[in-house]
């Protein structure tokens, strides 16, 4: 019942102070000095139109990161490797890093500025190390060599089906078979001459279209993960980008719950505006800009301190992406068998 559900979200929105800050004590959730993410989107621009992803509604302009404002990030992120203060830097956010004349430049000036990454990334962990992902449309046998002998630790391909009718529900496109040919021709360049890094992730997400396809997914890569100790299947958990699409029904029952972007992470749009998280598509909760700005002085700013303050006390107002996305809370529906 409509008025049902009225209360049980206003029950809820009593709770949040509480549930908020309670979550916050269990997390110890309290920022580092400097970010131990951050996201650097080497370009926006994309050549797909992807039905799971929210792109086609983004706002802002698109582009590649010029040298003015990539050289300054590299510096500054090397400065904080030396200390050991980074997890991980990714190449990507709104747009497909092959699409930038020069990712391969850019992947190796990072690279060569962020040994301790590297280290990390022997740990095959795609939340750890120097890492991008593609959607492999743009691979040719010069890329894929490039790559291969990159200084990324991780390298993720988004498949994401196992025939061109899942893959045209996931992306829009019928270029399936294109897909599959460069990324074989990457795995054969890969166990023609083995190496310990990058970690090839071939992902899929799961949805209601991909569910019944996971193990055929497996079973169609299977003899170069076999055969090859850096060739991994990723199965990523579907998002709503925070409500950007495919909004689901509402459940009058949750726990509010901040979510640890703020205290962990950074995103540098093409541009150089500087967003708190990776669903922050437009960079509409914008924080600063570099080079302006250096990013350990916006991640000490005012901004993200106000905003980690109104996440820690539960009051989602104002905050437009936050109230719609399942970060921030926990859905009792989740907690169920």
């Amino acid at each position: 019942m409509p008025g049902d559900m009225q209360q049980q979200n206003a029950i809820c929105r009593l709770l949040a102070p509480l549930t908020a800050r309670g979550y916050t004590w269990l997390k110890k959730l309290k920022p580092d000095s400097f970010p131990r993410v951050v996201i650097v989107e080497t370009t926006s621009r994309c050549n797909l139109r992807c039905p799971i992803c929210p792109r086609d509604k983004m706002k802002r302009q698109a582009g590649d990161m010029p040298p003015e404002i990539f050289e300054p990030v590299v510096e500054e992120l090397a400065r904080h490797d030396e200390r050991e203060e980074l997890e991980l830097v990714i190449l990507h956010f709104f747009g497909d890093p092959l699409m930038h004349p020069r990712i391969i430049d850019m992947i190796e000036q990072i690279g060569s500025r962020v040994p301790n990454l590297r280290k990390l990334g022997e740990q095959r962990d795609p939340m750890r190390g120097l890492s991008t992902s593609t959607n492999a449309l743009l691979l040719d046998e010069d890329k894929v060599e490039a790559l291969l002998d990159s200084k990324l630790t991780w390298l993720g391909i988004a498949m994401d089906a196992t025939s061109e009718m899942i893959y045209r529900s996931m992306h829009g496109s019928k270029r399936w078979d294109m897909l599959v040919h460069n990324v074989e021709c990457l795995l054969e360049a890969n166990a023609a001459r083995p190496r310990h890094l990058p970690t090839i992730g071939l992902q899929i997400i799961r949805t209601a279209d991909t569910a019944a396809e996971i193990e055929t997914f497996r079973a169609r890569w299977e003899r170069y993960t076999n055969s090859a100790q850096n060739v991994q299947i990723v199965i990523k958990p579907f998002t709503n980008w925070a409500g950007q699409i495919d909004r689901p029904a509402a459940d009058p029952w949750y726990f509010t719950t901040p979510c640890a972007w703020p205290w962990r992470t950074l995103v540098v749009c093409s541009d150089g505006q500087v967003a708190p998280c990776c669903y922050d598509m437009d960079c509409t909760m914008r924080l600063g800009k570099v080079p302006e700005q250096t990013l350990e002085e916006i991640w000490n700013s005012e901004p993200l301190h106000r905003l980690r303050e109104q996440l820690r006390s539960g009051r989602l107002d104002g905050l437009e992406l936050c109230h719609h996305c399942d970060e921030a809370r926990t859905h009792l529906r989740r907690l169920l068998p």
